[in-house]
């Protein structure tokens, strides 16, 4: 979990404009929260990442100008959709789960996700 919030801090406050992060394992299909080996990293975890001053300086920095594409299995919807509502994301744009990223006709894309 530390090697985790460390990697998100650093991906967080990287000067790249245009963000994607995937998780591919396993997920709770109540809250989304995502299954690590040594503990979950859950939608508040994430958000404690994103309040620290070096990711908020950045994100200040280029304003309106960064994207992040979070891309998650959400079960029953679980926490992650509530992420681009919240009032410290107002700065950037972030989507969960972009459907118009899968359906680019992208043949890697597909080929990616099994289509």
């Amino acid at each position: 979990m530390n090697t985790l919030m460390q990697c998100m801090r650093n991906l967080l406050s990287s000067f790249t404009r245009h963000r994607h992060l995937v998780h591919a394992g396993y997920t709770f299909s109540g809250n989304g929260s995502w299954i690590m080996q040594d503990g979950t990293f859950s939608l508040a975890d994430f958000t404690d990442a994103f309040q620290e001053n070096e990711v908020q300086r950045v994100i200040r920095a280029y304003e309106n100008s960064i994207s992040i594409d979070v891309h998650c299995a959400t079960g029953g919807g679980g926490e992650w959709h509530k992420l681009s509502e919240l009032p410290f994301v107002k700065h950037c744009r972030i989507r969960v789960n972009p459907t118009d990223i899968l359906d680019s006709g992208s043949q890697a894309i597909k080929d990616f996700i099994g289509e």
